[in-house]
């Protein structure tokens, strides 16, 4: 394989490593937020 075919599939796989990594952190920050509201509610209230 030529060096320009390997940058430009280097690329892709680089951009769905990407996307994966979007998507892991994207699940990740919402169960977060789940658990954090779940304990403010626990010691504040629920919001009125």
């Amino acid at each position: 394989m030529e060096f320009g075919g390997l940058l430009f599939y280097g690329g892709i796989a680089a951009m769905a490593a990407a996307a994966v990594g979007a998507v892991v952190a994207a699940v990740l920050l919402h169960m977060a937020k789940k658990r954090l509201k779940h304990r403010l509610d626990e010691e504040f209230g629920e919001e009125e």
